[in-house]
């Protein structure tokens, strides 16, 4: 089973905050919202951060696409050096599979670079 090590995550609210009002990209799909920043030389690997609050449903629909998000993130986080990214769940993700959730991530994050 993957691991997903602290240092591939966006810990801290004020980690969140940086990507937030930093200087970021932003790509509404209609599952996800992705915003990131970077990449930041000093950092060589990238880390993600996940909200899905508990408007967009109960525990388990919102770990599923936690868990979605981090699988698809693993496979691409060695085209992405140094990237900080939040992903925000939308609620028409709560009805998609986890490939369409990991569909929509890639595309997202292929439109960035």
């Amino acid at each position: 089973m993957f691991n997903f090590p602290k240092h591939n995550r966006l810990l801290k609210h004020a980690d969140f905050q940086t990507v937030m009002n930093g200087k970021h990209q932003k790509i509404v799909s209609p599952y996800l919202v992705v915003i990131a920043c970077g990449p930041v030389e000093s950092r060589p690997k990238s880390r993600v951060g996940i909200i899905a609050s508990r408007k967009y449903g109960n525990s388990v629909q919102r770990n599923d696409f936690k868990r979605a998000v981090r699988e698809e993130f693993r496979h691409q986080k060695d085209k992405l050096k140094g990237v900080d990214i939040v992903v925000i769940a939308r609620h028409k993700s709560l009805h998609a599979n986890a490939k369409t959730i990991g569909t929509a991530l890639t595309k997202s994050l292929q439109s960035f670079f």
